[in-house]
């Protein structure tokens, strides 16, 4: 994703119930896009830091979390207690350009749809000073190694 690019409504699954939902960007608080993978080894240990900023930016943003694949998602969702809605797949233009790339990623939204921050990788070093210093927040940093 690139900073300034407008992302329309995105069609995902959601991975409570496989029920398909339309997510518009253009919406009363800016929206915070987690894109992570149950098997991305960087997304279970930042796990923590990425439930942190959840509870820390909710009164000012929305957040959501996005896996490009549904296999496994929900048992994931389920057993990690995400504090947020989470979503999966990709069906049209804007959430295949969520979900392209590495993981873990994190994507700031405006209320008119414009990204206006992306980070990409775990919050560690220079990304999670990015991400402390733009919300206001101190992160705990990453779970050790599996």
């Amino acid at each position: 994703l690139f900073e300034g690019r407008f992302l329309s409504t995105a069609v995902f699954r959601r991975a409570a119930d496989g029920g398909v939902e339309a997510f518009s960007f253009v919406r009363p608080k800016p929206t915070i896009i987690y894109v992570f993978s149950p098997t991305c080894g960087w997304c279970k240990r930042n796990q923590l830091n990425m439930k942190s900023l959840a509870y820390a930016s909710r009164s000012a943003f929305d957040f959501i979390a996005v896996s490009g694949s549904c296999l496994g998602v929900g048992r994931y969702a389920a057993t990690h207690a995400l504090p947020v809605p989470v979503y999966c797949g990709s069906s049209n233009e804007s959430s295949e350009l969520i979900v392209r790339g590495g993981t873990p990623q994190t994507v700031v939204v405006s209320t008119s749809g414009q990204v206006v921050r992306h980070w990409i990788g775990a919050y560690t070093g220079t990304v999670k000073d990015a991400i402390e210093g733009y919300f206001g927040v101190r992160l705990p940093g990453l779970a050790a190694g599996q």
